[in-house]
């Protein structure tokens, strides 16, 4: 559902419970009652989060919220070359 918006020339983000679709004056009512429908599983899109772990490898991972999410990336070990624990 996220590709399609963005690929509609669309940008989205979490809003605290919610998301912004920009620009708004470009969305169409059955557009806003689409996203209104299916707010649940666009939530759950945005909420997925790409991390990766001490050998380099992505993990994706359902945050319970925007704090949470904001937590994930916060702690993430952010490079994709693996960490010599040696």
């Amino acid at each position: 559902m996220i590709d399609n918006i963005k690929n509609s020339g669309f940008t989205i983000q979490i809003d605290g419970d919610g998301f912004v679709v920009s620009p708004p004056d470009r969305l169409t009512h059955r557009q806003c009652e689409f996203m209104k429908a299916n707010k649940p599983q666009i939530m759950a899109e945005l909420l997925l989060t790409t991390v990766y772990n001490l050998h380099g490898t992505a993990i994706t991972l359902q945050a319970k919220d925007a704090d949470h999410q904001k937590w994930l990336i916060s702690v993430n070990h952010t490079t994709t070359t693996p960490v010599n624990m040696n």
